[in-house]
């Protein structure tokens, strides 16, 4: 049972030693006195979980920053914390700007927005909107905490080898790089020799394979978090740009996989 407003904290604390059901209090609102409140009124916590708001009118989302302090907080006192994406398919109306808990989530796709919800130490996440496509469901379903998956664009007509790298699961080294991605999978397994095509600027987000030219680094992957300069020995292959939010989130050690549009 949901209860947004009107209920003292007494009475929250009396209605969660009703075992028939279980509470779902407001996670963006609740303050540290609320909490310390409705415990010191004999609240049965295994019976309380909270939801963050979702939001629909555009610019009215929470900021990251907020959700992570709401969260260290919420989490202190052991509850299970749940937060809305938006759906791209369907947005409920009448706005139809999607329904996040994060503002910054607003335009970005289900899978992207609800992995970082992951990261930031969201136990549940719904989609808030009106109805999700098939493949949106599917994507949401794949969700795995163990692996970050990463949405990309090709740039190129891949070779074979490349292709075949960009399918791996690759692990970020322990020792990335200050402004990269840096797969310690992708060399090991290259198989065939990487010629040098689209040796163009590297953009921020772009994922790039070392070609022959760069004698021993051959196969290197990087997933670029700065723009760089064009190099005659560094394809660009894709661009991760839609997963900016998890890529900047990505730690050593993590890993990751691609999802190539198309495919």
């Amino acid at each position: 049972m949901r209860l947004d407003f009107g209920f003292a904290n007494q009475e929250i604390a009396e209605l969660s030693q009703n075992n028939k059901f279980k509470l779902n209090l407001n996670a963006s609102t609740l303050t540290e006195a609320d909490l310390k409140s409705i415990t010191a009124n004999g609240a049965d916590l295994k019976n309380i979980e909270v939801s963050h708001n979702y939001y629909p009118r555009e610019e009215t989302g929470l900021a990251e920053e907020l959700l992570i302090r709401k969260n260290s907080l919420l989490k202190k006192y052991n509850l299970k914390i749940s937060a809305f994406v938006p759906a791209e398919y369907k947005k409920r109306a009448p706005i139809k700007a999607g329904l996040p808990t994060l503002e910054k989530h607003r335009y970005l796709s289900p899978l992207v927005a609800a992995q970082d919800l992951f990261k930031l130490g969201i136990d549940k996440v719904y989609i808030g909107d009106s109805m999700a496509s098939s493949k949106e469901l599917e994507d949401f379903s794949a969700v795995n905490n163990e692996i970050t998956i990463i949405p990309i664009e090709i740039v190129k007509e891949l070779l074979p080898v490349e292709k075949k790298l960009l399918k791996l699961t690759h692990q970020n080294r322990q020792d990335p790089g200050e402004y990269i991605v840096r797969s310690e999978t992708a060399r090991k397994n290259k198989k065939n020799k990487i010629k040098a095509e689209n040796t163009s600027e590297r953009f921020k987000y772009a994922v790039t394979n070392d070609n022959y030219k760069y004698q021993r680094y051959e196969g290197d992957l990087h997933i670029l978090k700065k723009d760089y300069p064009a190099d005659k020995r560094i394809n660009v292959v894709a661009d991760a740009g839609k997963a900016a939010v998890l890529i900047e989130k990505i730690k050593e050690g993590e890993k990751f996989k691609f999802k190539i549009k198309g495919d």
